[in-house]
């Protein structure tokens, strides 16, 4: 055995391994030392031409006794299954191609000489020349013409070259798109939400979000906590930012804002003509529901916060879409509540007003499982616009909202 000067391993000079590159050696008790293979271990290597790295029951079965012989990198290793003797090993450590390889063999392609391939590449001449020569033992034709000048390439080598050049593009492509996945420059996020987007902290996320990462798909899911928390947990929402600071199992969660409460009434109901309101003013008032999301988290709330005053709220549940709700608030049909975030939807003949000392917490929901870094950039935007608004945080006094005035600017929104 011997080695070159790069680290591999390969066979004395006049071995077999110049005419069959692609054949193996099996390890037998020797009875005599024909080669250096055998050293002091009494084995010796009989060469057999094959394109497989296993052997058949037979082969093993005459292949020695059932132990263990080292001798350099050779090894022989006990049958299975109660089978004597030693699997077969290969020649050489590896007979995999390399990219090195077909790097050494573009640049020598297109440079016609090795000598310049290696000049261009910072690889020595003399292990350019060796990597080649060992890729035309691996594919068992030449690929270079070697002349006094340099080399070309044979009729072969025209064609692999092709295929080598192509293998290398689709090999650079690949290590790119995955950096660009890292980077988040392309991908897609699927986000739960619970709340609206019309407005608010919410709404400027993803805006910001967009804006940063255009090529991001971003898919936005509606649906009640529990099930958007066990679709996290089957990965198949990556996020959801749901009302509530409550622990989810198997999931991570981060406070992020908060929105005042809003009663939404008929612009010409008595109470329209408060600047906020309390519970108690609200005691006597019927009110709607849509079924979807988030109307049974409004019927609880209405259910918890009016019991206190001894009241069982009207509750009608309407199956129809929160965007159809609010008309039916002008239509006098009941009150209802909503987030912050809701007020910057018009509607006609509708008002809203603050319940004072009402504010809903807002938390962003994942599984610590989830990898897409997509999803890391989106919660680490979160956070630095959720402490952006709390260093700048002023609470502003709390005014009346008027059908025709923008949104009231709560200390959660980005000044």
């Amino acid at each position: 055995m011997e080695r070159d000067d790069d680290g591999d391993v390969g066979l004395a000079s006049g071995g077999p391994t110049n005419k069959w590159p692609s054949a193996e050696w099996r390890i037998r008790p020797a009875r005599k030392r024909p080669s250096s293979i055998a050293g002091d271990t009494g084995y010796a290597a009989a060469y057999v031409q094959t394109t497989g790295f296993s052997t058949s029951a037979a082969d093993a079965s005459r292949a020695g006794p059932p132990d263990e012989a080292v001798c350099g990198t050779w090894r022989t290793y006990r049958a299975e299954q109660g089978l004597v003797g030693c699997v077969t090993m290969a020649v050489e450590r590896t007979h995999a191609i390399e990219l090195r390889h077909l790097r050494y063999f573009v640049a020598a392609a297109e440079h016609g000489s090795f000598r310049k391939a290696s000049a261009d590449t910072g690889i020595q001449h003399s292990a350019i020349s060796r990597r080649i020569r060992d890729l035309e033992h691996r594919l068992g034709t030449p690929l270079f013409l070697r002349h006094s000048g340099g080399v070309c390439l044979t009729f072969a080598g025209q064609r692999f070259l092709r295929r080598a050049r192509q293998i290398l593009r689709n090999f650079g492509d690949g290590t790119e798109e995955i950096a660009s996945i890292q980077r988040s420059d392309f991908g897609r996020v699927r986000i739960g939400i619970y709340s609206s987007i019309a407005s608010g902290f919410l709404a400027e996320l993803l805006g910001l979000y967009a804006d940063r990462h255009p090529k991001v798909q971003i898919d936005l899911i509606e649906d009640n906590p529990a099930d958007q928390a066990a679709a996290i947990r089957r990965m198949q929402l990556d996020a959801a930012f749901l009302t509530g600071e409550r622990s989810w199992r198997d999931c991570e969660t981060l406070p992020l804002w908060s929105e005042r409460v809003f009663a939404v009434l008929p612009e010409d109901h008595v109470l329209a003509g408060r600047d906020e309101l309390e519970w108690q003013h609200l005691a006597e008032e019927n009110f709607i529901i849509n079924e979807a999301g988030p109307g049974q988290e409004i019927h609880d709330y209405l259910v918890q916060r009016l019991a206190a005053f001894g009241y069982h709220p009207q509750i009608r549940v309407h199956h129809i879409g929160r965007e159809n709700l609010l008309p039916l608030v002008a239509l006098k049909r009941g009150l209802t509540v909503v987030s912050e975030a809701m007020t910057a939807a018009h509607f006609p003949g509708i008002a809203y007003r603050p319940i004072v000392g009402e504010v809903l917490p807002f938390s962003a929901v994942w599984s610590p499982k989830n990898d897409n870094p997509a999803l890391r950039q989106l919660l680490d935007l979160a956070r630095s616009m959720s402490s952006l608004r709390e260093a700048a945080a002023v609470t502003p006094p709390a005014l009346p909202i008027d059908v025709n005035a923008g949104p009231s600017q709560s200390p959660d929104r980005l000044q």
